[in-house]
């Protein structure tokens, strides 16, 4: 497939998505609760979803105020699932063992925007990753760095097929709009706007905690 044919067919996504003006600040703005929020945001429903980050915000929220505070060898699991117990305590060690704090590192991301690559990379191996990322984090790099990126669940991986683009490299899609001028994640958030019932895979724990309260 030329680079043309693949453009088009880039064209041709944009046209899946929808024209919805879409809230980008659905994170709250300290970047440890974001963060916290986007790794609850697991394979569940929407009340289970916002139910487990609302408990591991609470639990963070009693004891701490920043992630680099939270003890490296505690025997704390905040989280139902393993991966993300994993990639909370994966983060916490890489900030020991750089002596700064999350919201530091947070700062330093998102301002060096033209190393957005070097970026990138850097916070999917603190988190213990590689190269390809997990879609929670995309979405931490995505709707809080606001760095390019694409998260790719169930529904874009659809629209990508509908058009005949590859379902899983993130980084090829990436770089096909930045050929084609286009900003990737606000093609995302369309087709998440279009194609998904909870486009951010959860809702704002916060809000949600205080509206049951």
């Amino acid at each position: 497939m030329s680079l043309e044919e693949e453009i088009y067919r880039l064209y041709q996504l944009e046209k899946l998505g929808s024209d919805e003006e879409h809230n980008l600040k659905w994170l709250p703005d300290n970047p440890n609760r974001a963060f916290l929020i986007c790794l609850g945001a697991g394979p569940w429903k929407r009340l289970r979803r916002v139910t487990v980050q609302a408990a591991a915000m609470e639990w963070y929220e009693e004891r701490w105020s920043d992630l680099s505070a939270i003890p490296k060898y505690g025997n704390w699991k905040p989280f139902p699932l393993d991966w993300q117990n994993l990639y909370l305590r994966n983060m916490i060690m890489a900030l020991s063992e750089q002596k700064v704090t999350f919201s530091f590192k947070c700062t330093q991301w998102a301002f060096h925007t033209r190393k957005w690559r070097e970026q990138l990379l850097e916070f999917f191996k603190m988190c213990g990753v590689g190269y390809e990322g997990r879609k929670c984090l995309w979405l931490f790099t995505r709707d809080f760095l606001g760095l390019p990126s694409f998260p790719i669940d169930r529904h874009v991986e659809r629209a990508l097929a509908e058009v005949g683009l590859p379902k899983k490299d993130v980084w090829y899609i990436i770089e096909l709009c930045h050929k084609a001028g286009m900003d990737p994640s606000a093609l995302n958030r369309s087709l998440f706007l279009s194609k998904a019932e909870n486009y951010d895979w959860s809702d704002n724990a916060t809000t949600v905690r205080e509206d049951g309260e």
